[in-house]
């Protein structure tokens, strides 16, 4: 029996050391050395440089618009522009009045280095309650008006921004 134990650990001993060899082999390391002889390369991206998606007509849209009654959050992406060149403007109508958000006091959203953005619409009263969403793409520099129940949004906010998307609920 003592035979036969010994027999099969060496066996998966040899198993053990074939598929070390073989995984070292496969990701370039020697089953020797902890370093990857995977020499580097200096990589740069198009996109980092210029506008998300290459050139072409500035285009925002939604990703996820949180049903209605829901406390969840905006999200969209953009394409056609520098994230840092621009910010999104986000304004809810509850009832029949227009209200800016996420807060007066940070009123455009950041767009992340792959054109993605999230916005909270839900600060503050009956926010969950908005039956229309509309999301503005400006100039990083642009200060939008401060809305807090206003009938219609501004006709400057059309006039600056270079896209736009609206949604129903």
């Amino acid at each position: 029996m003592r035979q036969r134990v010994s027999a099969a650990l060496s066996i998966i001993g040899s198993l053990v050391m074939l598929a070390l060899q073989v995984g070292c082999e496969k990701s370039g390391k020697d089953e020797n050395s902890s370093s990857s002889n995977i020499s580097s390369a200096n990589i740069t991206s198009s996109e980092s440089d210029g506008p998300i998606g290459g050139e072409g007509t500035p285009t925002i849209k939604f990703a996820s618009v949180p049903a209605r009654g829901s406390f969840d959050n905006l999200s969209g992406s953009v394409l056609h522009v520098r994230p840092d060149a621009y910010k999104v403007a986000v304004f809810i109508r509850v009832g029949s009045g227009y209200w800016t958000k996420p807060y007066w006091t940070d009123p455009l959203t950041t767009i992340d280095s792959g054109g993605g953005w999230s916005c909270d619409i839900t600060t503050g009263g009956a926010d969950e309650t908005a039956n229309q969403i509309v999301a503005f793409l400006v100039p990083a520099g642009y200060t939008p008006p401060l809305l807090a129940g206003q009938n219609s949004l501004p006709s400057e906010l059309s006039g600056t921004a270079v896209s736009s998307a609206t949604a129903s609920r």
